[in-house]
């Protein structure tokens, strides 16, 4: 019942939106006929999306670092099918261009999709897709909707399955995302050494399992702190690095569909666009494993950070040296 009412009332929101700008296209697909906002750039398989995964109020609209992995995937996948005869000059040109307007921050308001879904992400590729595609037909001079120009699924999709350009699109907006955290965990630890250096000449009683151990600095317990931050950047860079092994141009249930000249070139155009030195990976079940492997690190990071901001407002410092499993 409760996703009825959500249902009913995000429905009844697109109508008043469509009534208020009194502005239509209408899409189909092969189970009938919709009206889409003339404003809208996605289309007829987003508007199914949002009437059949109306589950978390999580939208795909904030998380940029995710649409731009869906940009970078798709730029990618124009600039391969370009080269194998796929797609015309025009076409990709285009194509490009829509893609390069999404890293620039433009558009994300049109990728409107819960980010909880069935299908294996199918209505957050189409949302791209469709998004894509009637940007690029603006820029070629056609009016949105006019898909004999440039194709949501035959063109911006053009050898690609959403099983791996779901992923691939996963897998490098997590990257960016690992890329944008480190530099605030680097300060973190630049800030501990500096008070690490501000607090050499104060001593303080050491203390081990609650009693009183050896004379040491709190300059030595700030270091303490910094070195096993540093440590855990080490440990996520080494689980972040399996998020470049990317299985795009790999289909879910036989790889050799997609041709090998066009796998190698998709994985050259990603290498350059994203600056990552993506490999591949010819089946796409390892991805999940993928992400398993990152969580250990990321809640040991966040929970040593927290013990040290813990140990901070309390007071409560223990010898860095005499018991370091509690740190």
């Amino acid at each position: 019942m409760l996703y009825k009412i959500r249902n009913d009332k995000l429905i009844n929101n697109l109508i008043m939106e469509t009534k208020l700008t009194e502005e239509t296209r209408v899409e189909s697909d092969l189970i009938g006929a919709r009206e889409i906002p003339a404003s809208a750039l996605y289309g007829v398989q987003t508007l199914r999306g949002i009437e059949n995964f109306p589950i978390s109020k999580f939208h795909l609209n904030e998380y940029p670092l995710f649409i731009n992995g869906l940009a970078i995937t798709k730029m990618a996948a124009a600039m391969a099918n370009y080269e194998l005869g796929l797609l015309t000059k025009e076409q990709k040109d285009a194509i490009v261009l829509a893609c390069q307007e999404i890293l620039n921050g433009e558009h994300h308001e049109q990728f409107p999709v819960d980010m909880i879904q069935g299908g294996a992400g199918t209505s957050t590729n189409m949302n791209a897709n469709e998004v894509i595609a009637n940007r690029a037909l603006e820029i070629m001079g056609h009016k949105r909707g006019e898909y004999q120009y440039c194709s949501p699924n035959d063109h911006v999709n053009c050898s690609q399955s959403t099983n791996d350009a779901y992923p691939t699109a996963i897998h490098i907006g997590m990257y960016y995302s690992h890329l944008r955290f480190l530099p605030y965990l680097e300060s973190l630890i630049g800030a501990f050494h500096k008070k690490g250096e501000e607090f050499a000449h104060i001593i303080k009683m050491g203390r081990t399992q609650l009693e009183d151990a050896v004379p040491m600095t709190l300059g030595q317990t700030f270091n303490g702190f910094a070195s096993i931050l540093r440590d855990e950047i080490r440990h996520l860079n080494e689980a972040a690095a399996d998020f470049l092994t990317v299985n795009t141009s790999s289909a879910m249930i036989c790889p050799i569909i997609s041709s090998r000249s066009a796998t190698t070139a998709e994985f050259s155009a990603l290498s350059a666009l994203g600056r990552l030195m993506v490999a591949t990976a010819m089946l796409p079940f390892f991805s999940n494993r993928t992400f398993v492997m990152l969580v250990p690190p990321c809640m040991l990071c966040g929970g040593r950070g927290m013990r040290h901001c813990t140990r901070i407002f309390t007071g409560n410092f223990p010898d860095i040296g005499a018991y370091f499993p509690s740190i």
